[in-house]
């Protein structure tokens, strides 16, 4: 009796939990600290005063202020450093902008203080992001926190509000970015492969001229005339086409372009473009001293000296031989004397079998009439 009573209350227990689980959903991410009895979504409006056009200023703020940059639109572009001239990755910018105008509004997770370094939109976790216009007036000052679980939304929370809401749009990894140096435009070369034609590499050794047929094959022009290995040749000009810098030399001090190398460069490599718009042009000078394994480079259009890797700058630094077709390896396989096939019925040769048939003949075979 004793036993069918334990078991009747396991059961009971069993409905209880199970019924709790589904109503209260207590591992879902739900709002949290909730008024008792309101089950009905909560969204508030956010960043419907944000827009490309509307803003000239981004503050941005992480790990409780330690880390700040500001970007700021002059004449069309984004700067880092308006007054000398920085330039903020403006595909970055535009990417967060066209994100934004797919957001009007955040659903309500949780109105507790204490939730906020859950979905990391407290100061110390959370990126802070405020938009301001030309006339100073502040458009939106938000703390960007987590991605969801589902890596499709973030979690977002206004400066003046302690509501966390969610955002149907990824703007996490679009801000995670520490310091005004995470913000600048890393792009030294930005072109499509296919639109380079010819390219000229000099060093003070030598000199290479390579051009690319209508076929898209690569043939060395110079130092003389001979096939390329276009597999080589479309590498190095992938990897030109689209060169990032490793990180910046500023040179607030002013120095010449010979105190780095530049002037006379130590190798230069320029392209020429299908439309005959222009010749990009690369040069790369000396090594850094320090920290060593960086070499300053600088584009003839721009006035910024960039630093790239030692393997990016050794992957610019060819000599003719690198371009030359491979030849290729022949192995010569040893040849075996084939083994005579045997036999096995009037329609079958073994074909992994070979043994040599007795050619002596038999009894019946010396005299047919025996």
């Amino acid at each position: 009796m004793k036993s069918k009573n334990a078991l009747l209350l396991l059961g009971v227990a069993i409905v209880l939990v199970v019924a709790f689980l589904l109503i209260e959903k207590p591992f879902s991410e739900k709002p949290r600290g909730l008024p008792s009895g309101q089950a009905e979504i909560t969204r508030v409006p956010i960043f419907q005063n944000v827009s490309a056009g509307a803003c000239a200023r981004i503050e941005i703020s992480q790990f409780n202020g330690q880390t700040t940059a500001t970007l700021v639109k002059a004449d069309g572009n984004w700067y880092v450093d308006e007054a000398r001239k920085r330039e903020a990755d403006a595909r970055v910018v535009t990417a967060l902008f066209q994100a934004l105008t797919n957001v009007s509004e955040g659903e309500v997770v949780s109105h507790n203080p204490a939730n906020h370094p859950r979905f990391q939109v407290d100061p110390f976790t959370g990126t802070q992001l405020k938009f301001v216009d030309a006339t100073g007036n502040v458009l939106e000052d938000v703390m960007i926190g987590k991605m969801t679980t589902d890596f499709s939304s973030s979690y977002v929370r206004k400066a003046d509000s302690d509501d966390v809401l969610k955002v149907n749009v990824m703007l996490t990894h679009m801000v995670s970015r520490p310091g005004a140096d995470a913000w600048r435009d890393r792009m030294i070369c930005d072109y499509m492969p296919d639109t380079i034609t010819a390219l000229t590499l000099q060093s003070p050794d030598e000199t290479i001229q390579l051009k690319k047929f209508a076929d898209g094959t690569w043939q060395i022009v110079k130092p003389s005339v001979q096939a390329a290995d276009t597999t080589a040749v479309s590498r190095y000009v992938s990897s030109f086409s689209r060169l990032r810098a490793a990180s910046f030399e500023d040179n607030d001090d002013e120095q010449p372009l010979e105190a780095f190398g530049l002037d006379p460069p130590q190798f230069s490599i320029q392209a020429s473009l299908q439309d005959y718009s222009s010749t990009p042009t690369l040069h790369i000078g000396n090594e850094r001293e320090e920290p060593k394994g960086q070499y300053y480079v600088k584009r003839t259009a721009k006035d910024q000296i960039f630093l790239i890797s030692s393997p990016q700058a050794d992957m610019f630094r060819k000599s003719i031989d690198d371009f030359l077709p491979k030849k290729e390896q022949i192995t010569t396989v040893p040849v075996r004397p084939e083994m005579p096939m045997v036999r096995l019925d009037d329609t079958t040769t073994s074909p992994r079998v070979r043994l040599r048939t007795s050619t002596t003949p038999t009894l019946s075979e010396k005299n047919p009439r025996q």
